[in-house]
């Protein structure tokens, strides 16, 4: 069966049932980097990573520091990072709806992939939201989400699969 066969069995299957969510074709290019530790850096690999960050041009998303989550919202970083530690992982979007995956790789450094829409290979894709956890009692109490982009493909052993995910930013209630 083709990707365009799937989908449409998918859909066919839909109509009869309640929380599914839409599924569709999209291409997606992911180029993962390495983003290797610097052994004379006071925080080793951080400067090299900030740049790779400040070159992406984040919209929104979030960093995950030793100490804390940090939110990016509007291209700003909420409050000041410094004692924070070593960004430990993240996940941002741009204006150009890049999303940039930041996980540490063992090594002391990073693996930064960037998920480029419309270029690349063709999957079957979807949108799903995770309810966002609000820490402190003086937050407002409406819903939040953060809103995953997911990439499935065919496997001739597995079936569909999920492929990959990326971050495609905030929403509220709906």
């Amino acid at each position: 069966m083709t990707l365009e066969e799937l989908r449409d069995a998918y859909r066919r299957f839909r109509e009869d049932q309640d929380g599914l969510p839409e599924l569709d074709l999209a291409r997606v290019l992911i180029t993962p980097t390495p983003v290797p530790a610097d052994p004379f850096d006071p925080q080793p690999g951080s400067k090299r990573l900030a740049e790779e960050i400040a070159h992406f041009a984040p919209d929104a998303g979030w960093l995950c520091y030793q100490s804390k989550v940090v939110e990016v919202k509007d291209g700003n970083l909420a409050g000041n990072q410094d004692g924070l530690g070593l960004i430990l992982s993240g996940e941002l979007t741009n204006a150009v709806e890049e999303s940039l995956h930041i996980r540490q790789d063992g090594r002391g450094g990073w693996l930064v992939s960037r998920f480029t829409p419309d270029q690349g290979d063709c999957y079957l894709a979807d949108i799903q939201r995770l309810i966002v956890h609000a820490p402190h009692q003086d937050q407002p109490r409406r819903a939040r989400y953060l809103r995953y982009r997911r990439y499935w493909k065919q496997d001739e052993h597995h079936g569909v699969r999920q492929h990959a995910a990326c971050f495609i930013g905030f929403s509220e209630d709906d």
